[in-house]
């Protein structure tokens, strides 16, 4: 019912920033969701995760649509779904990994990834322009050449 709300409020914003903040967003949730065992919080945290989910999913196709050359469309699309892949594999392995290091901290590694992912945005933010050759940083300052 909110997609196509958060899609229109997300395409507002350069898509890397969506993507950031969309990442923060859910490690934010998942350190809720490790901090806490009242329903309040669950579904608080809930809350938070969904809005992670909603802010980068509506942009997703339409910045894989513009990023990827017409005869490699297949080959973007299936990539920009490894992240569900990738998901679907850790899933499995935090339930183990709470035995081993404990609920917690299981839940800060993850969201320890998900921090490196917003991370990673912006290093391929920075790194797109580059390869663009544009001369302004992600913040609009001209950079020297």
């Amino acid at each position: 019912m909110f997609t196509l709300y958060a899609t229109k409020v997300a395409e507002r914003f350069e898509p890397y920033k969506v993507f950031m903040a969309s990442a923060f967003t859910y490690g934010v949730s998942i350190l809720l969701f490790g901090q806490t065992v009242q329903i309040w919080g669950l579904i608080f945290a809930m809350f938070i995760f969904t809005v992670a989910e909603l802010m980068a999913v509506g942009i997703q196709e339409s910045f894989v649509a513009k990023l990827a050359p017409k005869e490699m469309l297949g080959q973007y699309y299936a990539a920009a779904s490894l992240r569900y892949t990738i998901g679907k594999t850790i899933a499995p392995l935090s339930i183990s990994l709470t035995t081993w290091i404990g609920f917690q901290l299981t839940f800060m590694l993850i969201a320890l990834l998900a921090f490196i992912g917003a991370g990673l945005y912006y290093v391929m933010a920075v790194l797109m322009r580059k390869q663009k050759g544009l001369n302004k940083n992600l913040n609009g300052v001209e950079m020297n050449n």
